[in-house]
């Protein structure tokens, strides 16, 4: 996943899933952060871009992703050297182009 660097707009919707759920349970550690990073700051272009229902990710996985995201955006910060969107911003624009609401995970 490092050497390719995200790609996750050129990967069939079925591949596409099965790498954004490795990523998710990747984000929580320290040492692949950056990288998952890297691939949900592209999932978000592409959410953006092709609608919500971009490569059929399911709502589960959409939860468990902005679930991590919250998670790890109170808990971890970017290495330093990061010059991409920070979790908050990512989890903030995911939900909001999934129209899923956050509030639920301050419970």
């Amino acid at each position: 996943m490092d050497r390719s660097g995200p790609m996750v707009d050129q990967l069939s919707n079925e591949i596409a899933n099965e790498a954004l759920h490795a990523i998710v349970q990747f984000l929580m550690e320290q040492d692949l952060f950056d990288i998952c990073l890297s691939w949900i700051q592209q999932l978000v272009k592409v959410v953006i871009e092709n609608g919500h229902d971009a490569l059929g990710i399911t709502m589960e996985l959409k939860k468990e992703l902005l679930l991590n995201l919250h998670e790890v955006a109170s808990t971890m910060d970017p290495p330093e050297n990061w010059e991409g969107a920070v979790p908050d911003q990512l989890l903030l624009q995911l939900a909001s182009a999934w129209k899923i609401e956050l509030q639920q995970f301050d419970k």
